[in-house]
Formats: C-alpha cells, sequence, structure tokens
C-alpha cells in the first residue's frame, strides 16, 4: 500500500462507511442530567482535550467527510494535576489490566471512602455497591446513581501504586481517549473525581460482562452472532481511527463488555495513542511494545516498530476468530512456535478453522491475519467485505 493511499485512509472517513454504521443500535442515554454532567478532570488532561477538540473541529470544517454527529464538548478544569512522590518503574505487562472474569457477589464492599470523598460521592448522588472486578492496580465496582437508581461503574484507581510514567504519561492518556470518544459501541465515561490520592472514573455499566468469558461459556459464536459483534466493533474502530486518529493498542475479548441488551462495547483505552504525524500526514510508527500475546501482530512479537493501526486490524482478525471457533489461532504455549505459524501464510492460517466456518468467514480472518502489515487489509475493505456486508441479526 502506498504511504498517499493510507494518508488518504486515515484522514478521511468515507460516506458509505458512516451510513453503514448507523445500522446498529442507537447510543445509550446519558445517566447524568447535563445539568449535572461535569468532569472534574485534571488541569493537563483538560488542556490536552480542548486543544485536541480545537485541532480536530478544524479539520471537520475543511473536510467534506466530517462525521456530523461529533460535538465539541467543554470539560471542567477544577481539580488537580497528576502529582505524587516516585515510585519504582513498573514494565508494561501484558498482565497489566489482568481481570477475575466471573462476578463474586460474595465479597462484602472492600472499598474504604474517607469523609471528603463520600461528601462528594453524596454531593453527585453516587452509591457504591459491590466490586465486581479486580485488576492489578485497580479495581471496579457496581455502583447506583440515586437520582434514577440507573447502575453504574466504577473504575478505583490507587496512585500511589503506579509508577510516575502510569500517572503522567498512560492514565491521562487513557482518560483523554475515553472523554473524547463518544460512540455507541465504546464504553461511555460519565465523571472523574480525584480524592486522596484516589481515581474514581464512572462510567457505563455493561451487566452482561466481557466477550472472553461469553466465549469460555457458551462456546463459538454462529454466523450471525459473530458478524452483529464484529460489525459492531468495526464501527468503533473506524471512529477512533478516523475520527479521534487513535489507535487502541489492546483490543482483545476481555476489553470487549456487553451491555443488557448483548450490544458490543470496546473499554480499557490504557495504551491508546495518537499515532498520526500531522506536519508530516502520515502513519508514526511506534516501537512500544504492549497489549497482550495472543492478540499480538508479527511485529510486536519480533519487537520491531509497527503501524498502530493495523496492529488493532490484526487484533480485530484474532477476535473474529475467536468468535468463530472459540480458541486463538497461534499456538501461544511457546511464542517461537506461534510466530512461525504466523509466517507459514496463508497455508497454516487457512487449515485451522472448524469445519462449519463458512468460507467468506474464512476469507476476511485470514486478510486480516496477513502478517506484512503493509499488505494487511484495511478498515474501509473490512467494512465492504461480502461476508460484513451481509444482513447482522441476533435472532
Amino acid at each position: 500500500m502506498s504511504e498517499g493511499s493510507r494518508s488518504k485512509r486515515l484522514k478521511y472517513r468515507s460516506k458509505k462507511s458512516a451510513t453503514k454504521s448507523s445500522r446498529t443500535s442507537s447510543p445509550p442515554s446519558p445517566i447524568l442530567d447535563k445539568s449535572e454532567f461535569e468532569y472534574e478532570s485534571l488541569k493537563m488532561l483538560a488542556r490536552q482535550i480542548k486543544a485536541n477538540q480545537e485541532a480536530h473541529c478544524r479539520r471537520g470544517k475543511s473536510s467534506r467527510h466530517h462525521h456530523r454527529g461529533h460535538r465539541c464538548r467543554n470539560y471542567d478544569q477544577k481539580d488537580l494535576i497528576f502529582q505524587g512522590e516516585k515510585n519504582e518503574l513498573l514494565t508494561i505487562e501484558s498482565e497489566k489490566n489482568k481481570r477475575k472474569s466471573s462476578l463474586d457477589r460474595s465479597k462484602a464492599i472492600d472499598l474504604e471512602i474517607d469523609a471528603k470523598t463520600n461528601a462528594v460521592f453524596n454531593r453527585k448522588n453516587y452509591k457504591v455497591i459491590e466490586r465486581i472486578n479486580q485488576g492489578a492496580f485497580s479495581q471496579v465496582y457496581r455502583g447506583e446513581y440515586l437520582v434514577d437508581h440507573r447502575s453504574i461503574a466504577i473504575k478505583v484507581m490507587d496512585l500511589n501504586k503506579l509508577s510516575q510514567m502510569f500517572r503522567v504519561k498512560y492514565i491521562p492518556r487513557e482518560l483523554k481517549a475515553l472523554i473524547e470518544c463518544r460512540h455507541k459501541n465504546v464504553v461511555q465515561i460519565y465523571d472523574i473525581i480525584r480524592s486522596n490520592n484516589r481515581l474514581f472514573i464512572f462510567m457505563e455499566f455493561c451487566s452482561n460482562g466481557d466477550l472472553a468469558s461469553y466465549i469460555k461459556r457458551n462456546g463459538p459464536c454462529n454466523d450471525q452472532l459473530a458478524r452483529f459483534w464484529f460489525q459492531q466493533l468495526i464501527d468503533a474502530l473506524m471512529h477512533i481511527h478516523f475520527e479521534l486518529r487513535m489507535a487502541h493498542r489492546d483490543i482483545k475479548l476481555d476489553n470487549v463488555l456487553l451491555d443488557n441488551k448483548f450490544n458490543a462495547k470496546l473499554t480499557d483505552f490504557g495504551f491508546a495513542k495518537d499515532s498520526w504525524n500531522e506536519s508530516k500526514n502520515q502513519v508514526e510508527l511506534s516501537g512500544t511494545i504492549c497489549g497482550t500475546e495472543p492478540y499480538m501482530c508479527p511485529q510486536l512479537m519480533q519487537r520491531t516498530q509497527y503501524d498502530s493501526y493495523s496492529a488493532d486490524i490484526w487484533a480485530m482478525g484474532v477476535v473474529l476468530y475467536c468468535f468463530l471457533n472459540a480458541k486463538f489461532p497461534f499456538t501461544w504455549t511457546n511464542s517461537a512456535t506461534a510466530l512461525n505459524e504466523m509466517q507459514n501464510y496463508p497455508k497454516y492460517i487457512s487449515s485451522v478453522f472448524d469445519e462449519k466456518v463458512n468460507e467468506e468467514a474464512i476469507d476476511l480472518v485470514v486478510k486480516m491475519l496477513n502478517p506484512d502489515e503493509k499488505s494487511r487489509i484495511t478498515l474501509e475493505s473490512i467494512n465492504e467485505h461480502p461476508w460484513l456486508c451481509k444482513e447482522s441479526s441476533t435472532n
């Protein structure tokens, strides 16, 4: 693929793609009334967001393909900037956001809230109900917005447990991505509070867990369900890549949640990055090794520089393969074996599908798992692929 075609691909979203994305379900209504909808964000983060919004709006006015649904939003610049003592440098590991997939309702609420934080919670009508997830550096609780008794998710991060690098680089980057990304298939953020050196992120609650747990319980998806979820995720990824210029860099089944209507919602933007170089009008290659191993493209495995947008497409190919086969496409008990399998293309990947998977779906996965990132299928071509153009249905 030429650099010019790649530039055009990232600069504009096609009318056809924008029309197709409207087929999926309507976005959830905000939990918070607009009069209550405020972000007590960090000054540094707010400045970054404001600058990005202004630049994005300028691009939108000059682009005939600008997404009409986008609005410039203003965020409060109240509270604090990330500060604190230096901790030991934590390496970027795939286990960073490791989660327990099952809901453990036997555990009592273990979230200790000081008087100051509790007063803020009461003023904003938040109530913590139970812990639903435990990660390496954070916990997630189910809460309630008492005005209308809707469930919300509350992610709690203890800043004392994080290195300086994560405080000043990765956390602001994640919050920036969450706040800017207003798409029906991305988990929405409602509020941010920093208190007592802890960060409380109030988000959309997805009551049906993650896709990794779903497939573990239920096995492979049928063709219609796989297409339904995959279309939703492709729509979200097109918005992230084309509208926000960001790459997610940690797409996996664990990072796709299901709401009460079983719509797929992409989450966890801890590694998200704007990989588009404005001045050169081209992709800026990344050298950061991040993500989760079974979803890593060959370039990440070989520790070479890579196109973050193309790496997202590879990870989505692994997700689709898992939808259809309920297993990973490559042998991850040994990374060298997995890499050899990737490079034996297309012979190996074409031979490891369940016999019930149709040929069009196999063709799409094979094109997404092309080890040559320059020849890997693009998002536009995925969106126009015959398998995806069939009517999606969960029935």
